[in-house]
């Protein structure tokens, strides 16, 4: 099929649907008149019955006296639960309880092992100016000192240092030895004379 023939039936088709959709609508707005027409005349009838019935009815009488309070009914059946609320807001920290008592002391643990290992990685040698960390073990002034803080401060003035062991008395001269053996004659000397 062509282009031209394709356009052909294409405004023929548009036409075709044109005419449909005109016929429909005027068929539809006839209908709506003549069902507009009926319903108004069906109204008009409706308040002319009712004009005619109030008439014979007359006007409304007055109220009675009210009557006696009746018995109290029967309870109703409980309601079905409602739906759940929203969650309330976090209340405010309770005041801190009372301490407790002690408990008991327990057992004596066993003491512990000290191993040339750990004793290597902790002993820093002898004291020098310088940062050591917590646990350190050094010597200064004969005496043995283990760090309780990192510290830069010196053993004896500061807090930071607990003793461990203290330094031993010095020890008493001992006794002159025996008179040793004669030893080998020297070299002769040499005379160096003035030039």
């Amino acid at each position: 099929m062509n282009a031209e023939l394709r356009d052909t039936l294409a405004d023929l088709l548009g036409e075709v649907v044109a005419n449909e959709r005109r016929d429909f609508r005027k068929a539809f707005d006839a209908q709506a008149a003549l069902c507009g027409e009926k319903i108004q005349a069906l109204e008009e009838k409706i308040e002319g019955l009712m004009l005619e019935a109030k008439a014979l009815v007359g006007p409304p009488g007055k109220d009675g006296e009210p009557g006696k309070q009746g018995e109290p009914g029967a309870d109703g059946r409980d309601g079905l639960p409602g739906v759940p609320g929203p969650a309330g807001r976090d209340g405010a920290n309770g005041k801190d309880g009372i301490n407790g008592k002690d408990g008991e002391q327990g057992p004596k643990g066993e003491d512990g092992i000290v191993t040339a290992e750990a004793f290597a990685d902790v002993y820093k040698g002898i004291w020098a100016a310088a940062e050591y960390e917590r646990g350190s073990i050094v010597t200064f002034a004969g005496s043995l000192f283990v760090s309780l803080a990192k510290t830069t401060d010196k053993p004896e003035t500061s807090e930071n240092w607990k003793l461990i062991v203290k330094r031993g008395r010095d020890g008493k001269d001992g006794k002159n030895g025996a008179k040793g053996e004669k030893g080998d004659r020297g070299p002769m000397g040499h005379y160096k004379g003035i030039d």
